[in-house]
């Protein structure tokens, strides 16, 4: 162990990974402890890396409370979006009735005074 000693106890603790495993078989676990600048690595206690341990999962959790927040939202807007949507197809429909109901109205209206002079006519024609 040595003057290896802080970087040999941070693999050791990474010996439990796939990572630390596949650094192992290549080799290169031994490579990078005879590299590194063992002067500027810091070592952690146990409590610290708990500490980091329990940081990371409450930001994890935060993050997946807003990415559930957020899906909500995306959600309504959604909802909101197909129901104008909706109200738009229902409002051209209902012009488009109107539009036609007035249409019939006009056709019966011009009808009624192309045939009013005939019925002008009669009338004053019957004796009362």
């Amino acid at each position: 162990m040595g003057s290896n000693y802080p970087y040999f106890f941070f693999f050791r603790q990474l010996n439990r990974t796939p990572r630390y495993s596949t650094l192992e078989k290549s080799g290169k676990v031994d490579q990078l402890a005879a590299s590194a600048d063992l002067v500027t690595v810091q070592s952690f206690s146990d409590q610290e890396l708990k500490d980091a341990i329990e940081e990371l999962n409450r930001s994890t959790a935060t993050i997946a409370q807003q990415t559930d927040t957020l899906k909500q939202q995306q959600d309504a807007l959604t909802r909101l979006v197909k129901g104008k949507t909706n109200e738009a197809e229902r409002r051209s429909a209902l012009e488009l009735k109107h539009a036609q109901a007035w249409e019939l109205s006009r056709k019966a209206s011009t009808s009624d005074v192309r045939t009013l002079p005939l019925v002008l006519r009669l009338s004053f024609a019957l004796p009362h």
